[in-house]
């Protein structure tokens, strides 16, 4: 957006100029798609009147700014096409690549690129993947975590394994399937958490060390490096996801013993959020449900299947929907691609998707997929809880290693 102000304390993000010249001054400034963090701000402008008109933005994210002023001193390049004629002048300033393009974000478990979940399991006696109608993949063996990501930033998830013994991440690029990638990061004891952490469209190799509390992070965008963060502790589940929808995934863990969440928003590092929500027992399943692009804290309770969701849109208020049975696995996503999580577990003993719709008012779908057998796991997008606790196919969800 662009406009003008006459505030000397506009706020400003990254700004080519943080200081008014003198006001009215042009401003141009970026939200997240939320419309609640500011990306990018900054003045433009002399020690005159200056007043952006209009504003049009490249693929590239370069800002085309047009406008009146009245400022001899108008900041602008060395030899301009015209100098200041005197009185009120039109203006047209490129400010280059300052507003962030809109990177597609791949559907968490979309394996073709439509926006829509998949249904798709893994069994691990084989190693092999499976998407309902669509393919079959061999990639993994028993022992390994299956971790499918869009990790080529092609809007598609990709077939991947983590193998705890090794720390060997294998995957396969959907842009290049033949040409399989094997990457060391991590070890026993390890979590895999993947994620989109710098923002830039594409799954982000990574783990979460119990035993320190610390998070290793490879940004793909600097694939040679890591960050290492301490976040958490022994006991805690992590649940990393994008709270403050800054397009940024944030740090988070749960832990079981209070039901708080602590979360590190990566908008504002420095002041961490702690929230109560959820019970011992319970398995965590953040995830969009109301489509306003941020992660919403929610819990599936297994004894009695019920899902209990605060909508970030509306923080003082909270949902309640019954679905599943003590031994069913949630696995929420977007199954209708209507921008919004949708509802659903799986039941191993038969291999049924059970799915409430968000765009038909939580209807059921029906038929209910089938796919997949006792001792395999569904991958559309598998709670982190169900690898921290150990937990199998089985009905074992109390954690105590019983069904």
């Amino acid at each position: 957006m662009a406009g003008y102000t006459f505030s000397r304390d506009f706020p400003t993000a990254n700004p080519v100029q943080p200081a008014s010249g003198g006001p009215p001054d042009a401003f141009v400034s970026e939200l997240a798609a939320t419309g609640s963090v500011l990306v990018y701000s900054t003045y433009f402008g002399g020690s005159d009147d200056d007043r952006a008109n209009g504003i049009a933005v490249d693929q590239a994210g370069n800002a085309y700014v047009v406008g009146t002023t009245y400022s001899p001193d108008l900041p602008g390049p060395v030899k301009p096409f015209q100098s200041i004629g005197g009185g009120s002048d039109a203006f047209v300033a490129k400010l280059g690549n300052v507003v962030t393009p809109q990177t597609p974000r791949a559907v968490p478990g979309d394996f073709t690129g439509n926006g829509h979940a998949n249904y798709a399991i893994w069994r691990p006696s084989i190693g092999q993947f499976t998407v309902l109608g669509l393919t079959q993949q061999s990639l993994g063996a028993s022992g390994d975590v299956p971790v499918p990501r869009d990790y080529d930033r092609d809007g598609k998830a990709d077939f991947a394994t983590w193998r705890p013994s090794t720390g060997i991440w294998s995957i396969i690029p959907t842009t290049n399937p033949s040409s399989p990638r094997r990457v060391p990061f991590g070890g026993p004891g390890d979590i895999p958490v993947p994620a989109d952490y710098d923002g830039d469209g594409q799954a982000d190799i990574a783990v979460w060390r119990p035993s320190t509390g610390q998070w290793f992070i490879m940004p793909s965008g600097s694939p040679g490096t890591s960050t290492q963060t301490f976040w958490g502790g022994a006991g805690d589940i992590p649940v990393p996801g994008d709270y403050d929808g800054d397009g940024h995934a944030d740090l988070a863990v749960w832990r079981p013993s209070s039901g708080t969440w602590f979360i590190i928003p990566s908008s504002n590092p420095s002041i961490f959020t702690a929230r109560q929500w959820g019970s011992p027992s319970d398995i965590p399943v953040p995830a969009d449900y109301d489509g306003d692009g941020k992660t919403d804290l929610a819990v599936w309770r297994p004894s009695t299947g019920q899902w209990f969701i605060i909508p970030s849109s509306r923080p003082g208020t909270f949902i309640t929907v019954q679905l599943g049975a003590l031994g069913d696995i949630p696995i929420p996503a977007d199954y209708d691609g209507d921008g919004k999580t949708d509802l659903a577990v799986w039941t191993p003993a038969t291999g049924r998707f059970t799915i409430l719709q968000s765009s038909k008012n939580n209807t059921p779908l029906q038929p209910a997929p089938v796919l997949g057998v006792l001792g395999d796991l569904p991958v559309t997008q598998l709670p982190t809880a169900i690898l921290v606790r150990g937990l199998q196919p089985s009905g074992n969800f109390d954690g105590d290693r019983k069904e």
